[in-house]
């Protein structure tokens, strides 16, 4: 597993109307679907979880490193070692707009993965132009996930924030922490916060099902925390305001991006038109 994935497992929710006997007949279908999660899980801890530790499990989130304790993965990969950059050329992948759609957010997985298994791209280094309002946590770091990925394969990775980097989008500069190269334009703003959610439900089983959120949210601000203008009571001071924003200037004086981009400021950016992900500076 990448150290930033995370499982969530607990009881199923359905809702379906029509034909009473359909709706028994679906109920029967997910009760098994569910038994068989809950056998699959305790077998695989080999001793580690029982039945019944399982079947309390009503929004149960742990870390890639919790599942790994529980004998739930194999391993949990490091992030990238740095890599040195090739005189090949550079491929560019343009994120931008929000990781909310599915299909925008799968297609560019999928271009990135092809790029990746195509042989002929061996050690190109990898460019990513950035700006985003942040979007759906799970898609945001499915893609954090692939760059981390391309590191390891050799690929040096750029990631150049041109504009806005809010929320989700405010942890990708961390991917290439340490192991790449990380520019931020003169003018970017950049933005964390708490998550938003909505809870519906039983008051009993509200801490439960927040507390998948605050995992979550715990998880991604060790991202920030790579960096080491970063800290727990900066967080904690901040996590109360609906938007922290912060304009590039103010960061790197305060100290809060210097450790992460060095200080470094952009050359004024010359991508392609909005929406493209070619491999190439028009």
């Amino acid at each position: 597993m990448e150290p930033t994935a995370s499982l969530v497992f607990g009881q199923m929710k359905f809702f379906k109307s029509g034909n009473v006997f359909e709706i028994q007949s679906y109920i029967k279908a997910q009760k098994k679907m569910y038994n068989n999660l809950v056998e699959a899980i305790v077998e695989r801890s080999n001793g580690k979880l029982d039945e019944a530790t399982v079947r309390s499990w009503k929004a149960k989130h742990m870390t890639a490193q919790d599942a790994f304790k529980l004998g739930l993965c194999d391993e949990v990969l490091d992030f990238p070692k740095a890599v040195e950059r090739s005189n090949k050329p550079e491929h560019h992948v343009h994120m931008n707009g929000a990781f909310a759609k599915d299909g925008s957010v799968y297609d560019m997985q999928i271009g990135v993965h092809n790029w990746l298994e195509d042989g002929t791209n061996d050690g190109r280094p990898m460019r990513v132009f950035l700006t985003s309002w942040g979007g759906t946590v799970v898609q945001a770091l499915s893609l954090y996930g692939l760059l981390c990925e391309a590191q390891r394969m050799g690929h040096h990775l750029t990631v150049q924030v041109l504009g806005e980097a809010y929320s989700s989008a405010i942890w990708f500069p961390t991917c290439a922490l340490g192991s790449g190269e990380v520019l931020i334009d003169k003018l970017a703003r950049l933005m964390f916060h708490a998550p938003s959610t909505e809870v519906d439900c039983d008051l009993d089983d509200a801490d439960e099902l927040l507390s998948v959120e605050f995992g979550v949210y715990n998880q991604t601000c060790e991202l920030l925390m790579r960096a080491s203008g970063f800290n727990q009571q900066l967080l904690d001071e901040r996590r109360s305001r609906a938007d922290a924003e912060l304009r590039r200037a103010e960061g790197i004086g305060g100290h809060l991006f210097a450790p992460l981009f060095g200080g470094r400021r952009a050359a004024p950016p010359t991508a392609p038109a909005i929406g493209s992900c070619d491999g190439r500076v028009m």
